[in-house]
């Protein structure tokens, strides 16, 4: 009995030592899902850094709420040479929400754009815009705010526009519910390129969706 009792501890320390110790691959996605840095962490690190080639974008100094994943400061650097920077204590750039994807990066055959989000709430954000040519970063600007619907080449001209309300419309009336034209005076497109400049053509093909919708 003395000598049954003595097999089932060992076998009970041998069951606990394996669930303790994951397989390799089970740590490898441990290793890949809580780094420094990650956005998928549920507190939001200090500063969150994310890299395409040689090019990094750096969210630093966060700020109060901080679960939101908010920061003070923007800085983009090329082969580790400092290209842009963005700083103010009221600023509140959504670090956590980026994403080297379609819906914050447009690229053509000479230059690639990078869209920066600033929080501004209650009314809709606005953006940052950044140009990279070669071995080149640059701020093309900041638009208004935006509810940004548009962020493509819309048009087909081969530049980047960007387009929305530059409000949250609220609608008041029953006549504003049947209105096709509620709120088209707030809606906007801008087209990029050395700068942000309205596109009042493609505005108007917009509006004009808009109002079939």
């Amino acid at each position: 009995m003395k000598r049954l009792l003595q097999v089932l501890f060992l076998l009970t320390l041998t069951h606990c030592g394996q669930q303790q110790k994951p397989d390799k691959e089970t740590s490898d996605k441990l290793d890949d899902v809580i780094r420094e840095g990650d956005p998928s962490m549920e507190q939001p690190p200090p500063s969150i850094e994310y890299s395409i080639d040689d090019l990094k974008f750096i969210f630093s100094n966060l700020t109060d709420p901080y679960d939101l994943g908010l920061y003070q400061r923007f800085e983009a650097k090329l082969a580790d040479s400092s290209q842009v920077t963005i700083q103010s204590r009221t600023l509140e750039l959504e670090g956590q929400n980026f994403e080297l994807t379609p819906d914050y990066v447009f690229i053509t055959d000479s230059a690639s754009f990078y869209l920066i989000t600033a929080n501004n709430r209650p009314e809709p954000n606005y953006f940052y815009i950044l140009k990279r040519t070669g071995q080149k970063v640059e701020l093309v600007g900041q638009t208004e705010p935006l509810t940004k619907e548009i962020f493509g080449d819309v048009d087909n001209d081969g530049y980047l526009e960007i387009g929305g309300f530059n409000t949250h419309c609220q609608i008041a009336t029953k006549e504003d519910l049947k209105d096709p034209d509620f709120c088209l005076d707030h809606f906007r497109v801008f087209e990029i390129n050395n700068g942000i400049n309205r596109d009042e053509e493609t505005e108007e093909k917009e509006r004009n969706n808009v109002r079939q919708q």
